[in-house]
């Protein structure tokens, strides 16, 4: 496979992945664990069959992820679980910069939804939001500004 085939195939498995986890988070607030393994299988078996590639990027890459489920027990899953690995299989396929920034302009996005809830429509702090909606979301700002995987 050459490496223009390949990252078509990473960024449409991401949202698909991203996708179906967002309507799944919208509808009942959960993801799908065996959708998750799925594509988590996919990405371990393009990134082991591809020339170039192997672990390496797979280990580093879902770093953000880890840090993430980190955080969920530290806050005692006021983070979300689901968020965790959502953002740990994506890295699996994005890299680790790819991921990051993922992450980071997702986070953004939800700050600022949630800021305009307590502010503009008077919800408590308390208030939960769906989180993978804005991973989607910021994946197709970044495809769409021609950000290529893990660049």
């Amino acid at each position: 496979m050459r490496l223009g085939e390949i990252a078509l195939y990473i960024k449409s498995l991401v949202f698909l992945l991203l996708m179906i986890c967002s309507l799944s988070d919208l509808k009942s607030r959960l993801v799908d664990g065996s959708i998750l393994s799925l594509f988590g299988l996919l990405g371990l078996l393009l990134n082991l069959t591809s020339q170039g590639m192997g672990l390496y990027p797979v280990a580093i890459g879902i770093v953000p992820g880890l840090g993430l489920l980190m955080l969920n027990k530290l806050t005692k899953g006021a983070i979300g679980a689901g968020d965790g690995i959502v953002i740990l299989v994506t890295g699996i396929f994005l890299g680790f910069w790819g991921t990051f920034r993922l992450l980071t302009i997702s986070t953004g996005m939800a700050a600022v939804f949630a800021a305009i809830l307590m502010i503009v429509l008077k919800k408590g702090k308390s208030k939960e939001i769906p989180f993978v909606p804005f991973v989607f979301v910021s994946f197709l700002i970044q495809s769409a500004l021609g950000f290529g995987v893990g660049a």
